[in-house]
């Protein structure tokens, strides 16, 4: 089941293992960093390759500290940057959520670590990154593109591509200057052609450091750190999101990249844990974000996590002192309904009538589970516990969050859960 998941990782691009690490002072926002200051970038630079079953990803650790991976059977291209670890290597990941996705996500962290034979594994998972020397890692593709909002900060007009290549240039009142149907987009090397509706070519160029687009007149789009998408002008929608944006930050929520915790209470107040430090205070809502009275503002992910203000990410968690399993009640109502992963994209249906459904990736399987104590036990030995604040946890260590199937899981089963 675990190596599964760590398959589908690869397979699906996003989904990237976290390195979860403590110790370390502590910045203005009273979060102990869980990192020192690394070596400067040696050793590793070049190309690497990771190949297993049809999963391929090319690795290009760049002199300058850049880093970029390519995913072959999805054409996919990840920017990033690198530092050496006294393990191995530390690579961080820029945002990767292209705007017709109904998910974003944080800067993500992929742990490298030198296996002492010319290879790079991650968390010890065989096979390994191996050296590929004259392997030519692609700079971008239209998931490239994709992933980001490019904004022209003088004329403020935005350029937004999407992952099935069509693309559109709006104003800035949000009007469409040009657009295209999928497949619009062509990429060759930093050259990017754009074919408009009409069949007009539009011929812009990618600078090297993957952070400009020119082009379309004398306009520079530059690129954004983090993929926002258009404000919804709808009154009503954002008055219903303000409705539900509360109930949703409800519950303990722990930092992927320190020891910090915070308990978001429905009376409005707060418990902030940094270690042996506790202390508490109150939040406001203010649109789609809650604030707390000392400034640091917390966003929702649509794939069940939080990202502060400092661009930090959190996730779910029971609190720094809970047991796992400990607040379960063990009921087969507790555990009804799709779940999906928040660290992959993995969903698991449960069935009122013993039976569930396993999706990971385009693989589907069902079986039957059930319930011993507080525990729900699928056929496979994997066990699911509430978390105490509206998810799951499973015998892994890994939470889930109520979601839906994907829209492509239709039709009959194709393959037994592992």
């Amino acid at each position: 089941m675990r190596k599964m998941r760590i398959c589908a990782i690869f397979a699906c691009c996003l989904a990237l293992l976290l390195a979860l690490t403590a110790c370390g002072g502590s910045d203005s926002s009273g979060k102990s960093d869980s990192t020192g200051e690394p070596d400067a970038p040696q050793g590793y630079e070049g190309t690497w390759r990771y190949v297993h079953e049809d999963a391929e990803q090319w690795l290009d650790l760049v002199e300058n500290g850049r880093a970029f991976r390519y995913d072959v059977q999805y054409d996919r291209v990840t920017t990033g940057s690198w530092v050496e670890t006294e393990e191995g290597v530390t690579v961080t990941w820029d945002v990767v959520v292209p705007p017709d996705m109904e998910f974003s996500a944080s800067a993500f962290e992929l742990q490298l670590i030198d296996d002492g034979e010319g290879g790079l594994l991650v968390y010890g998972v065989d096979p390994p990154f191996t050296r590929a020397e004259g392997l030519e890692v692609p700079r971008v593709t239209v998931w490239t593109l994709a992933t980001h909002l490019w904004i022209d900060p003088e004329n403020e007009y935005e350029l937004c591509v999407y992952s099935d290549g069509s693309w559109d240039i709006c104003d800035s009142d949000s009007e469409t200057m040009a657009e295209g149907d999928e497949g619009g987009t062509a990429i060759d090397g930093h050259a990017i052609t754009l074919t408009t509706l009409d069949g007009d070519k539009l011929e812009l160029e990618l600078s090297e450091e993957g952070t400009q687009i020119a082009g379309y007149g004398d306009m520079v789009f530059v690129r954004g750190d983090l993929l926002a998408g258009r404000e919804d002008e709808d009154d009503e929608d954002d008055e219903a999101y303000q409705e539900t944006s509360t109930a949703a930050f409800i519950g303990w929520w722990e930092y992927q990249d320190y020891y910090v915790w915070v308990d978001i209470r429905e009376d409005g107040t707060y418990e902030w844990v940094d270690g042996d430090n506790v202390s508490s205070g109150s939040y406001t809502m203010e649109e789609d974000e809650l604030v707390l009275d000392n400034g640091l503002r917390f966003s929702l992910l649509k794939i069940g996590g939080l990202l502060d203000s400092d661009g930090d990410t959190l996730i779910r968690s029971t609190g720094p002192d809970s047991d796992w399993g400990t607040t379960a009640s063990g009921t087969v109502s507790d555990f009804v309904g799709c779940w999906e992963y928040e660290d992959y994209y993995v969903w698991v249906d449960i069935r009122e009538d013993g039976t569930y459904e396993w999706v990971d990736g385009d693989n589907v399987g069902s079986g039957s589970y059930t319930i011993e104590g507080d525990e729900l036990v699928l056929d496979n030995g994997l066990r699911f516990a509430p978390d105490g604040s509206g998810g799951l946890i499973d015998s892994d260590g890994d939470t889930l969050f109520p979601s839906e199937l994907p829209d492509h899981i239709s039709g009959p089963v194709a393959l037994s859960a592992a």
